[in-house]
């Protein structure tokens, strides 16, 4: 798997960097061949700031959808994230493959647009890029 790592968020500050948006993924270093798609946060309209101090806001909860990349299906819906706030967490963005594998449009998924950037402006906020490479590197 190929990820641009700039630096680390918690799942909140990812909201906040995705636009107030839900639908973004992440990957947590312990999970393996998981994927989530982030649902919800606790008390949070889409678009709407999240109410609290930041960078925790009370760490409220958090729902996603979970996708195991083995198999390419949703394994878990609407399922809450464990520890939102810790920074175990990495913010990635979908290749148009595998968004596709997914059984989601490269717009739903908020997908790479091409050519993917092999490096980060310095000034950037942290986004990771998962590649079709995963697909063997994850096995």
């Amino acid at each position: 798997m190929t990820l641009l790592h700039v630096r680390d968020m918690n799942v909140y500050q990812m909201y906040r960097h995705n636009d107030l948006r839900y639908g973004f993924w992440i990957v947590r270093d312990s999970w393996g061949n998981t994927l989530a798609r982030i649902t919800e946060i606790e008390g949070v309209s889409e678009g709407s700031k999240i109410k609290g101090r930041y960078p925790y806001y009370g760490n409220p909860k958090v729902w996603a959808d979970f996708y195991d990349l083995r198999t390419l299906q949703l394994v878990n819906q609407r399922c809450e994230v464990s520890c939102p706030g810790t920074y175990a967490y990495q913010m990635v963005r979908l290749s148009r493959e595998l968004a596709l594998a997914l059984g989601f449009t490269p717009e739903e998924a908020g997908c790479l647009q091409e050519p993917v950037p092999s490096v980060a402006a310095p000034d950037e906020q942290p986004i990771h890029y998962l590649l079709p490479s995963c697909f063997t590197e994850w096995s």
